[in-house]
């Protein structure tokens, strides 16, 4: 049985722990072995994936409770401030220092609200960032040989990568 097999490996990480995890190598003697370590790639690939998901849905549902609560908390500080500005107003005190803290009126700087930008671009009320040109760089590279002063071309190491049958099936979280 394939499943006896796999039990066969010692899986440290069976049980997620503070313990340090000593690997120790697998022998693998054959295709067949070998196809048991991509079963076992699959589940772990499975479980992060469980974890993730669970990971996002409890992050959405703390945003959106988050939300929820500030929003009806900023409501109700809002509503306050509105009326002691209107208190303010009334008695035309610009501001006010009492034992639980101070409101004030400030004079707030001009701000530019733009209406056309094609127009300011045109009348010269523009600015150019420079950045280099990587893509180009290489393109010059690959056809002249040369390496242009300034920059240096690196070729990295292979990477080595691992597809079990569930990422063939477009199934992205790799569940079976």
């Amino acid at each position: 049985n394939m499943e006896n097999q796999l039990q066969v490996f010692n899986d440290p990480l069976s049980t997620i722990s503070e313990e340090p995890v000593v690997f120790e190598h697998i022998e693998i003697d054959s295709s067949f072995k070998a196809d048991l370590i991509l079963i076992k790639i699959d589940e772990f690939q499975e479980q992060i994936s469980e974890i993730i998901d669970l990971y996002e849905k409890e992050a959405a549902y703390l945003k959106e409770w988050t939300e929820e609560r500030v929003k009806k908390l900023t409501q109700n500080m809002d509503f306050y401030k509105h009326n002691l500005e209107i208190w303010m107003l009334q008695k035309e005190k610009r501001s006010i220092s009492l034992p639980h803290g101070k409101a004030y009126f400030r004079k707030q700087p001009f701000k530019v609200e733009i209406i056309n930008e094609d127009k300011l671009i045109d009348n010269g009320f523009k600015r150019i960032i420079a950045s280099v040109d990587k893509k180009k760089l290489l393109e010059h590279f690959k056809s002249s040989g040369e390496i242009v002063d300034g920059c240096d071309i690196v070729k990295p190491d292979e990477k080595f990568y691992v597809k079990t049958n569930s990422q063939y099936k477009g199934n992205s979280n790799g569940s079976h």
